[in-house]
Protein backbone atom coordinates (compact mmCIF):
# COMPACT_ATOMS: atom_id res chain seq x y z
CA UNK A 1 0.00 0.00 0.00
CA UNK A 2 3.22 2.42 1.13
CA UNK A 3 4.31 1.48 -2.64
CA UNK A 4 1.17 2.54 -4.26
CA UNK A 5 1.11 5.95 -2.72
CA UNK A 6 4.44 6.51 -2.93
CA UNK A 7 3.98 6.14 -7.08
CA UNK A 8 0.55 7.75 -6.86
CA UNK A 9 2.26 10.99 -4.96
CA UNK A 10 5.59 11.22 -8.00
CA UNK A 11 3.46 10.49 -10.63
CA UNK A 12 0.68 13.68 -9.64
CA UNK A 13 4.29 15.70 -8.55
CA UNK A 14 5.61 15.08 -11.69
CA UNK A 15 2.33 16.27 -13.63
CA UNK A 16 1.87 19.16 -12.29
CA UNK A 17 5.64 20.30 -12.62
CA UNK A 18 5.46 19.60 -16.36
CA UNK A 19 1.92 21.31 -16.47
CA UNK A 20 3.34 24.37 -14.77
CA UNK A 21 6.39 24.42 -16.90
CA UNK A 22 4.36 24.57 -19.79
CA UNK A 23 1.85 27.38 -18.87
CA UNK A 24 3.94 30.37 -20.09
CA UNK A 25 4.90 31.84 -23.70
CA UNK A 26 7.83 33.87 -24.05
CA UNK A 27 7.13 37.15 -25.98
CA UNK A 28 10.39 39.19 -27.18
CA UNK A 29 9.77 43.19 -25.76
CA UNK A 30 12.47 44.12 -28.28
CA UNK A 31 14.68 42.71 -31.02
CA UNK A 32 17.77 42.71 -29.20
CA UNK A 33 19.60 39.35 -29.38
CA UNK A 34 20.50 39.02 -25.57
CA UNK A 35 16.56 39.31 -25.40
CA UNK A 36 16.52 36.83 -27.88
CA UNK A 37 19.06 34.49 -26.13
CA UNK A 38 16.41 34.80 -22.53
CA UNK A 39 13.32 33.86 -25.40
CA UNK A 40 15.36 30.69 -26.42
CA UNK A 41 16.28 30.01 -22.67
CA UNK A 42 13.63 29.93 -21.01
CA UNK A 43 11.74 28.25 -23.50
CA UNK A 44 14.13 25.42 -22.83
CA UNK A 45 15.01 25.11 -26.79
CA UNK A 46 18.96 24.33 -26.28
CA UNK A 47 19.38 23.99 -29.90
CA UNK A 48 17.60 27.06 -30.62
CA UNK A 49 19.93 29.13 -27.48
CA UNK A 50 22.94 27.51 -29.07
CA UNK A 51 21.92 28.75 -32.83
CA UNK A 52 21.30 32.24 -31.09
CA UNK A 53 24.91 32.76 -29.54
CA UNK A 54 26.80 31.27 -32.29
CA UNK A 55 25.22 33.50 -34.84
CA UNK A 56 26.05 36.43 -32.49
CA UNK A 57 29.46 36.21 -32.63
CA UNK A 58 29.42 36.53 -28.78
CA UNK A 59 31.03 33.50 -26.35
CA UNK A 60 29.09 31.36 -24.54
CA UNK A 61 30.69 33.04 -21.25
CA UNK A 62 29.92 35.99 -22.57
CA UNK A 63 26.15 35.41 -22.68
CA UNK A 64 25.99 33.08 -19.41
CA UNK A 65 27.95 36.27 -17.07
CA UNK A 66 26.26 39.07 -18.83
CA UNK A 67 22.77 38.44 -20.04
CA UNK A 68 20.16 39.82 -17.96
CA UNK A 69 16.47 38.57 -18.44
CA UNK A 70 13.98 40.70 -16.53
CA UNK A 71 16.25 41.90 -14.20
CA UNK A 72 17.82 38.45 -13.13
CA UNK A 73 20.52 36.33 -14.40
CA UNK A 74 19.64 34.29 -17.57
CA UNK A 75 20.04 30.64 -16.35
CA UNK A 76 18.19 31.61 -12.83
CA UNK A 77 15.10 32.68 -15.33
CA UNK A 78 15.43 29.55 -17.16
CA UNK A 79 15.08 27.90 -14.10
CA UNK A 80 12.35 29.85 -13.07
CA UNK A 81 9.92 28.67 -15.48
CA UNK A 82 11.26 25.06 -14.94
CA UNK A 83 13.88 25.20 -18.22
CA UNK A 84 16.25 22.91 -16.83
CA UNK A 85 18.64 22.16 -19.59
CA UNK A 86 19.03 25.06 -20.68
CA UNK A 87 19.74 26.54 -17.25
CA UNK A 88 21.86 23.76 -16.42
CA UNK A 89 24.12 24.38 -20.23
CA UNK A 90 24.28 28.22 -19.22
CA UNK A 91 25.57 27.59 -15.81
CA UNK A 92 28.20 25.57 -17.15
CA UNK A 93 29.40 28.62 -18.45
CA UNK A 94 29.27 31.24 -15.45
CA UNK A 95 32.43 29.74 -13.84
CA UNK A 96 33.15 32.14 -10.59
CA UNK A 97 29.61 32.19 -9.79
CA UNK A 98 27.86 30.26 -7.60
CA UNK A 99 24.01 30.27 -8.04
CA UNK A 100 21.71 28.09 -6.34
CA UNK A 101 18.42 27.86 -7.93
CA UNK A 102 15.47 27.04 -6.09
CA UNK A 103 11.80 28.04 -7.92
CA UNK A 104 9.55 25.72 -5.47
CA UNK A 105 6.08 24.94 -7.76
CA UNK A 106 3.43 26.66 -5.03
CA UNK A 107 -0.16 25.41 -5.34
CA UNK A 108 -1.83 24.43 -8.57
CA UNK A 109 -3.62 26.11 -10.91
CA UNK A 110 -6.94 24.38 -12.20
CA UNK A 111 -7.48 25.83 -14.89
CA UNK A 112 -4.83 25.99 -18.19
CA UNK A 113 -4.43 29.43 -18.44
CA UNK A 114 -1.34 30.34 -20.47
CA UNK A 115 0.80 33.48 -19.03
CA UNK A 116 2.33 35.80 -21.57
CA UNK A 117 5.91 36.59 -20.14
CA UNK A 118 7.28 39.46 -21.86
CA UNK A 119 11.09 39.68 -21.64
CA UNK A 120 12.84 42.40 -21.88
Amino acid sequence: MKTLLLTLASGLLLTSTAAHAGQFKFVAGNDSPYTQFCVAAANNNLMNYNQRVDSSGLSDRHVAKNTQCNGENIANFAAKYGADKTAKHINRFRRGNITITDYAYVGKSETKDLTVVTVN
